[in-house]
């Protein structure tokens, strides 16, 4: 009985995940620079399930921000609100998101 010997290279693909939030119906998602760093292949998951490839159109490592685009229909996207700070008020409530790196 004969057994040819072989080697197997195994390539070991680092996987993550991280959020993000639709910015506009132009398809542009904003997450931190951390989580896409390094990365080959994005895709962006939305709340319905549907997956979407992404690309890095613009990002910020001192800022720790990045800015993908998607190609997702309009009516999927969900854009998130954006209010305008002159228009707040002394002790009304505000909510700042953030990541410390």
């Amino acid at each position: 009985m004969w057994q040819d010997a072989f080697t197997l290279d195994v390539l070991e693909v680092p996987q993550g995940s991280g959020s993000g939030f639709v910015w506009d119906k132009n398809g542009h998602v904003v997450t931190n620079y951390h989580v896409i760093r390094g990365a080959s292949d994005l895709r962006v998951t939305l709340a319905d399930q549907t997956t979407y490839d992404a690309k890095v159109v613009g990002f910020d490592q001192d800022k720790d921000v990045a800015v993908l685009r998607i190609d997702a229909p309009k009516d999927k996207l969900r854009p998130i609100p954006v209010g305008v700070s002159a228009d707040l008020l002394v002790g009304q409530k505000v909510y700042a998101i953030g990541n410390p790196v």
